[in-house]
């Protein structure tokens, strides 16, 4: 993502122009597959996902069988 590109990411594009302008060399574009686990509970984050198009989703497990899960697009 380059600073001139106007982000999708609702986050993102709420940023003041220089605190995105400070950021950007930090953002990288990546493609995310179908059912890619972005973070695991209980691990630290090492890595933070901007969504610009798609579906994201958060399954939490209820007990060893069943999840609930909630998504946002």
């Amino acid at each position: 993502m380059t600073s001139q590109a106007l982000p999708q990411n609702k986050l993102l594009r709420s940023l003041s122009p220089a605190s995105f302008h400070h950021l950007t060399p930090q953002l990288k574009p990546d493609v995310l597959k179908p059912r890619r686990v972005l973070h695991h509970a209980r691990l630290p984050v090492q890595q933070v996902y901007f969504i610009e198009t798609g579906l994201v989703s958060v399954a939490v497990p209820t007990d060893q069988k069943n999840h609930i899960a909630e998504g946002r697009g």
